[in-house]
């Protein structure tokens, strides 16, 4: 593996000044890791969860989103992007919102049961983050959070 070391005006430099340093250094050491993001279909997450998620926008039908109401007035919003690795997930009570969250490197989103009760996992990892967002959808919503500094 080769490093690069120095600013391309430095002395290190000098046998590649005047051309881009990125394109005669190896490979491997610029490569970045490309993770998909899997996520259910339409009906597989109407089956566990009970709702259909619906396209964001006309132009971009792979965006989705999932809105959830209680009768406590609890009201449950996620929106993701299979193309763009991200959701974003919010919650409000009685239109003031509780809790909000954007997380890019989407990964893995997973609907189950635990208990009975419908969820949503949303696995993400970054280069600075990585972790799950838990959205729970039964009679109280709400979201656990579980990040950490990668």
């Amino acid at each position: 593996m080769h490093v690069l070391v120095g600013s391309p005006d430095s002395d290190d430099m000098a046998g590649i000044v005047g051309r881009d340093p990125f394109t005669h250094v190896n490979e491997d050491c610029w490569q970045m890791t490309y993770r998909q993001f899997v996520v259910p279909t339409d009906e597989d997450l109407r089956d566990v969860i009970g709702v259909t998620p619906k396209r964001v926008h006309a132009e971009e039908e792979w965006v989705r989103q999932i809105r959830v109401e209680n009768v406590a007035g609890q009201v449950l919003t996620l929106v993701y992007d299979p193309i763009g690795q991200y959701v974003n997930v919010h919650l409000s009570l009685g239109g003031a919102p509780v809790y909000e969250a954007f997380r890019e490197g989407a990964v893995l989103l997973k609907a189950d049961r635990l208990g009975g009760e419908p969820r949503l996992v949303v696995s993400f990892k970054t280069e600075e983050l990585a972790g799950d967002l838990v959205v729970y959808l039964g009679d109280h919503l709400h979201v656990v959070d579980n990040s950490l500094f990668s």
